[in-house]
């Protein structure tokens, strides 16, 4: 009994241990540039930034998980884009920068790691199918039109094929790559965090460089 209790107690411990990392990243989450600034970006990549645009975006402080920081400039490149069902090109402008640090609920999640995994990966084709029929079926309890519901549909139907995620070793506890979004989402201890890197079409250069100014981030808060 007694060692059934102290177990609970240890447990209830580690849960809610919180290391000077997490906290440290969790503190940039209102002021990303001091976490990623331009001379850490610039120490990795070596093209040129002198028509890069700077974009801020912020939230209200409650929301400031949602906020965006990033350099971005014209590439000359465009990318396939489907709204609606029609597939569209749309210019694919280059982007650095971080977004999205996170903190990982240790009530709902007491293993951080398991949940990164279970989470930012791609689905199974069994999976696919059993979104697309609870899409249609959530259409149809709706009462939407034929047409809206092809729509409704088509819309899911391009989430569901588009979004996916590549495990990458050696960043942090773990980390994946968004190949939609072309951000390494990174995990430290309870701390989530994404790196954006898309500065051209070679999807592992962009892949190092995220990791290059992941680690700036992680040295920075180790």
């Amino acid at each position: 009994m007694k060692k059934a209790f102290l177990v609970i107690i240890l447990t209830g411990f580690i849960g809610g241990f919180r290391s000077y990392a997490q906290d440290c990243i969790l503190g940039y989450q209102t002021k990303m540039d001091q976490l990623l600034p331009i001379a850490a970006i610039q120490k990795h990549y070596k093209g040129d930034l002198s028509k890069a645009e700077l974009k801020y975006r912020k939230s209200e402080p409650k929301y400031a998980k949602r906020d965006t920081y990033e350099y971005v400039w014209k590439s000359g490149r465009t990318r396939k884009m489907t709204v609606a069902g029609r597939e569209m090109d749309v210019p694919d402008h280059n982007r650095i920068g971080l977004c999205w640090i996170n903190e990982v609920d240790s009530k709902r999640y007491p293993d951080p790691v398991k949940y990164f995994k279970s989470f930012y990966r791609t689905a199974t084709e069994a999976e696919k199918q059993q979104a697309a029929a609870l899409i249609d079926k959530k259409l149809k309890e709706k009462g939407v039109s034929t047409a809206e519901q092809a729509t409704g549909n088509a819309v899911g139907n391009t989430v569901l094929n588009t979004q996916g995620y590549e495990t990458i070793t050696g960043v942090g506890d773990a980390a994946a790559w968004d190949l939609t979004g072309s951000q390494l989402v990174v995990l430290k201890d309870r701390t989530t965090f994404k790196v954006i890197s898309s500065v051209g079409t070679d999807v592992k250069a962009n892949q190092e460089l995220a990791k290059k100014l992941a680690g700036e981030i992680l040295a920075t808060c180790k």
